[in-house]
Parts: C-alpha cells; sequence; structure tokens
C-alpha cells in the first residue's frame, strides 16, 4: 500500500505532486502539526482554532483524490483541549 497521494511509480518512488485541498480557514499564526494522533499509520492534522482549543483532524485512511473532496480524506474536527493560545509549538 503506498502511503503517497499520488501513488507510486514502477520503480516505487513518489509520482510528481498534485495538490489537493483539504480545507480552507487555516489563518496565520494558528498552531499546525501533522502526527499520527490515533496510531493507525496515516497523517493526522493537529491545529488550533482561534480561542486557542486544540483540534484533531483525523486521517479515514482513505486519501480522497477526487477534485475539490480532499477534505473528506480527514474525519471533522474533534477538540481535544482547551488553553493553546499561549502556546507557539506543538510538537
Amino acid at each position: 500500500m503506498d502511503r503517497f497521494a499520488n501513488g507510486v511509480n514502477e520503480d516505487g518512488k513518489p509520482k510528481q505532486p498534485v495538490t489537493y485541498k483539504i480545507g480552507s480557514g487555516w489563518k496565520p499564526g494558528l498552531l499546525l502539526s501533522i502526527a499520527d494522533v490515533n496510531g493507525d499509520g496515516n497523517p493526522d492534522i493537529l491545529g488550533t482554532d482561534s480561542e486557542g482549543k486544540l483540534m484533531a483532524y483525523i486521517h479515514t485512511g482513505t486519501f480522497v483524490r477526487e477534485p475539490g473532496q480532499g477534505q473528506r480524506t480527514f474525519a471533522d474536527p474533534v477538540s481535544v483541549g482547551p488553553g493553546w493560545n499561549g502556546m507557539d509549538l506543538i510538537t
């Protein structure tokens, strides 16, 4: 199973990247990080909202490649906890 959004060539190297929109409304200054939050081997997104809540966008297990549907790659965000507005890094 390949983990590249565009698949791999015959030699196993990633095909040329293509941009897939997975969301909108990300604001400069808000924290974002990519991590495997639930341990399933897929990249999840962690980010803060404008109120300082840490939100997790869990990968559905499938890269949705249809134009305009990339956001379906991730489930609806789940609040992890408040109080992140004073932080400047998620690791």
